[in-house]
């Protein structure tokens, strides 16, 4: 970045900065400053902190968006969208464009290795027990044709496009100087369990009696040491909302060592959690591909008993994020206990409850707080369990009295 400039109000710099970089940018009303800084080749980070100066902000990335909070009081105050002279913050677009999932029938005589010859295509994933795959052509046009020629053959029975999932992440994730640890009563066996739907899970030792062996979906992933992964967030979190009536959890990791993951793979994912017998299933993970075949499994779990929980999104706004706008979802924003919803969280009309979006987790024994809607899903998924194992019902009893009388903290909307 480089910039001259001298005596600008705040709200021109503001201006600026979102139109050249495409960032949603939100300032909290009433903050005025007058701006002047001159440099060249900083980078985003450096160059904000010499333009803002002593004015607080925060950036956060999620959903292929950047936001930017500029305030004087606290993050949640910027409120203010600054207008841009071209749309800001557009959305990253999902689907995969040379990619197809197919399913074959189940008296299918066409074997996939047959119909991907027959279209010039790749086999990248299968699920033999559901006749289920991903093919990758050389291009969009490719996979278009593919898509027209499997139209007319009998032994194909579904098509669909395939979405990226981008690695979840807490809104925010801060390192603390506090003393915090879990210390849950230790479930009795044969008990249900949390399908934890996500990243890899990093092995707490004071913990491991709350894991069971999961699963790598998509290969396995050497986890950080430093630093907490999504997952272990996620479980942490968990287990704090069921402290009194503790139950498991299984990881299922859908990432592997890929930054991004597909419907195809999360799909897996909630097939193995299904089939293993887990319930409910935390989906602390979305974007705004709205996949035909994931939306498939989903109710056809729902309409098996079992619950699913997923993030309503760390975007502002009201657009819809996958599968939380599902009807067969329980759809989860982050807010106050006042019901107020936080100002990075969707508000959108399909989410269903709001939860506390603030955890602390121990890892090393270093402990961080993590902030967002992922937060909040895995304190619904974690209260929900609590509920299970405290009045001896199934999952589908627990969350309907946890949306017909939410706990405090919790905040029920309708959609």
């Amino acid at each position: 970045v480089d910039a001259s400039i001298d005596n600008w109000k705040l709200t021109a710099l503001l201006e600026k900065i979102a139109n050249d970089t495409g960032w949603q940018v939100y300032v909290e009303p009433g903050t005025s400053a007058a701006i002047s800084a001159k440099f060249k080749n900083l980078t985003s980070d450096e160059a904000l902190r010499r333009l803002l100066g002593n004015i607080s902000y925060s950036r956060r990335e999620t959903n292929g968006t950047s936001v930017l909070f500029v305030y004087r009081t606290d993050a949640h105050a910027a409120t203010q969208l600054v207008k841009t002279e071209k749309p800001n913050g557009t959305r990253k677009n999902y689907r995969i464009p040379n990619e197809l999932l197919i399913q074959l029938k189940r008296n299918s005589k066409l074997s996939i290795e047959e119909l991907a010859a027959k279209l010039h295509a790749k086999i990248l994933g299968r699920d033999d027990r559901l006749k289920i795959y991903r093919l990758s052509f050389d291009d969009e046009a490719s996979a278009n044709a593919a898509r027209q020629m499997m139209a007319s053959i009998g032994d194909v029975g579904a098509i669909d496009s395939n979405y990226s999932v981008d690695r979840p992440s807490p809104n925010d994730m801060t390192l603390t100087s506090s003393g915090f640890s879990l210390n849950p009563k230790v479930m009795p066996e044969g008990k249900g369990f949390i399908g934890l739907v996500d990243t890899g899970v990093q092995s707490q030792p004071n913990l491991g009696a709350f894991l069971l062996p999961g699963e790598n979906v998509a290969g396995g992933a050497d986890l950080p040491s430093d630093t907490p992964s999504h997952g272990t967030g996620m479980f942490e979190t968990m287990l704090d909302w069921m402290k009194d009536h503790p139950g498991k959890v299984m990881n299922f990791d859908v990432y592997g060592p890929s930054e991004s993951t597909t419907t195809f793979e999360v799909a897996q994912g909630i097939i193995d959690a299904v089939n293993a017998g887990a319930n409910p299933i935390n989906l602390s993970l979305g974007g705004t591909g709205e996949s035909d075949f994931l939306h498939q499994i989903i109710a056809d779990g729902f309409s098996k008993g079992i619950v699913f929980v997923a993030a309503a999104g760390n975007q502002p706004g009201q657009q819809n994020t996958y599968p939380a706008a599902w009807p067969q979802v329980i759809a989860v924003t982050a807010g106050s206990p006042q019901g107020k919803i936080d100002s990075y969280a969707n508000s959108g009309p399909f989410v269903d409850l709001i939860a506390p979006g603030i955890s602390y987790i121990t890892v090393n024994g270093q402990t961080w707080m993590i902030e967002g809607t992922s937060v909040s899903t895995a304190v619904t998924s974690g209260q929900i369990t609590e509920l299970m194992n405290q009045y001896h019902i199934s999952a589908r009893q627990a969350a309907d009295r946890l949306l017909a009388s939410p706990p405090p903290g919790f905040t029920r909307l309708h959609r």
